[in-house]
Order: C-alpha cells, then structure tokens, then sequence
C-alpha cells in the first residue's frame, strides 16, 4: 500500500477513504496540533515515514525538504495556490504538485459582502459601545418598557443609539472590484443580487468576462473615484504590492471604504492610516494585515473607523469539505495513473 503523510485538515469522509487504500500517518494540524510543521520536523517527518504522497496546507516546503527526501511522488496542497512549495525544486525532482483553486472562493466573498454591511450599518461599533457601557444603562431594574419594540431612549445615553449608529443601505452602491479572480467573481455576483452595482479593473481579464456576470469594466482611477466601497481581490507582485497607495486612497470618495480580504502587502498601510486617521475615507475593514498577527498596541486599533478580523476569510468548515473533495481527486487520478486535476507544472 502506498503511504500518505498528512499535515493539512481533511473531513472525515476523506480520511475514511484514504485509510482504507493507503497507509496514512498524521502530523501537524491533521494531528490535531495548531502550528505548522517546521522544515527540520517537516524533514525528520518525511524521512521517518517515506511517503509517496504528501498533503499539507501552509506548511512551507522548502528545496531543503525536497532534497531530503527520495520517496515522494506528489505533494498535495490544499489552498487556492501553492506559494508555500519550491515549485522549481520539486520539478527538477520529478515531484508533481496539485492543488485546489477556488475552495474557498464563496466564503471569502461571503466575508467581504459581511464587511461592507457590518460598515455600512457600523455594527462592530455599537456592539462595542454596549459593551463599553456608553450605548447601555447601568441597571435594568430602571427599563419601563420590558419587551416592548422601542427605540433606545434613556437619559443616561447622550445619544440614542438610532440616530448615533446610522448608517445606509448598501443596495443601489456601487462596489469596485480591484482583481477580478474566483473570489472576485463571486463577490460581484452575490453584490449584484443584493441589488448593488460592481465595476472592475482588473487588466488581465477580457471585458466580454466581466459583462457575462453583470458587472462593468473601469479604470483603476475611475474605481477608486466612485465606487461606495473598494475590495481588493489581487495576489501580490512587484507589480500590485502597496497598489493602494496615498495616492489611490485619496481619489476614493470620502464616503467610501476600502474592504481588504486578498493580501496586506497591497497596500501601503502607512498612507491607509493616515486617511483614516484624519477621515478622508469613511473607514476601512481588512482580514488581511501587513504585519500578522497584529500588535496589540498597533495605532490602528486605535481608528474607530477601522475593523480587522484576524485573517479568518477561509475559516469555514464548507471550505474543509471542498479542499478535502479535491485533494482527494488528485491522490486518486495519481493512482489510476489518470491527468491530475490542477497541477502546478
């Protein structure tokens, strides 16, 4: 029987399938560790077990550990791109690399469409301002109207929060797609059904793409210039990394904000602040960080118009099901001798 060696979360219909075919043994997080394997365990792993097939998640696979090793075959990665292998190094060795494209498109962008309603409606704020005490009363022994449809009026709230946390709809607003990938496309679909308009930049992809899903392809300047809410959906290259710059964030609406969900490194966080600081754009909701995890004592944490998430988009038990799915394609393709689905090379 051939031997698998995983590190990366499976469902458990997969590993049923793969014990009965496969003599498996689990590291890392498919052992139930929360870190990911270091290159000198990664090696002691590999070279202990001698697998043919490997499958990780973000584990890094470094020449290093391609050249420790002679028994793998096929590595399997479970992200939409495997930028944690040597790709050259498992070439020049003759090791095949899968991985699964899109498993976690829908809830990403079920994350961005979140983010633009949680700003739109500023409910990460009046969340925090019941619990800090300045949206709530100091004892309910003094509320009159006990389950009744009210609106928050009391003498110890300056403000009512109606009227402190209101916010917009977010249909009828424009959303402006910077990278128009699987996450991006979804995004745009599920933005339109909820009666918003998207337009897009994104130079790679032909306009025909982008009039089949309803939306309409713009300049990077007329984007940032009117869209309601800007999300950036690119990888990062010399070309794209700190893409969003003072100058873009200045030709944004200063109602607008800026969803992040793709990369920190696009955009230069040092000019994001600044905007945000002095509020020439409405706000700013990122997963993604340029340093992470982020510092507690961070100056963004302290922008009321900033929310992070701790870069959880891909944090849905659906997208397990989905790499799980695909993985699990590829190691049988590769046994039958068949095309592997979403190879690398």
């Amino acid at each position: 029987m051939k031997k698998i060696l995983i590190t990366s979360e499976l469902d458990d219909k997969t590993h049923e399938v793969l014990a009965k075919r496969f003599t498996v043994a689990l590291r890392g997080r498919a052992a139930g560790e929360s870190a990911f394997l270091s290159e000198n365990i990664m090696i002691e792993a590999i070279n202990d077990f001698e697998p043919e097939i490997l499958v990780i998640s973000a584990d890094k696979i470094s020449r290093a550990i391609i050249e420790s090793t002679n028994s793998l075959r096929l590595i399997v990665v479970t992200r939409g791109n495997p930028v944690n292998v040597d790709l050259v190094a498992c070439k020049e060795r003759g090791i095949m690399v899968s991985y699964t494209p899109a498993r976690n498109a829908n809830c990403v962008a079920e994350l961005v469409i979140a983010m633009m309603i949680c700003s739109a409606r500023n409910l990460f704020q009046a969340s925090e301002a019941i619990k800090d005490g300045t949206a709530a009363i100091k004892s309910k022994a003094s509320v009159v109207d006990k389950g009744n449809d009210v609106i928050w009026s009391d003498p110890e709230l300056k403000v009512m929060p109606y009227i402190r946390f209101r916010g917009f709809d977010i249909q009828g607003k424009i959303l402006g797609l910077i990278g128009l990938g699987s996450i991006g496309r979804k995004t745009a679909t599920k933005a339109i059904a909820l009666g918003m308009k998207a337009v897009v930049f994104d130079p790679y992809v032909p306009e025909e793409e982008i009039s089949k899903i309803g939306a309409s392809c713009v300049s990077l300047e007329r984007l940032l210039s009117e869209s309601d809410f800007v999300s950036l959906h690119a990888g990062v290259n010399k070309e794209t990394e700190k893409m969003i710059g003072l100058e873009e964030l200045l030709q944004m609406k200063s109602s607008a904000y800026l969803i992040n969900t793709a990369r920190g490194a696009l955009v230069d966080h040092d000019a994001l602040y600044e905007v945000l600081k002095s509020k020439r754009i409405a706000g700013a909701a990122v997963d993604v960080f340029y340093y992470e995890p982020i510092a507690m004592d961070d100056s963004f944490l302290k922008l009321d118009n900033f929310i992070i998430t701790p870069h959880i988009g891909g944090a849905s038990t659906d997208v397990i099901t989905h790499h799980s799915e695909m993985a699990l394609e590829s190691i049988l393709a590769y046994c039958s001798d068949n095309e592997i689905p979403h190879k690398a090379f």
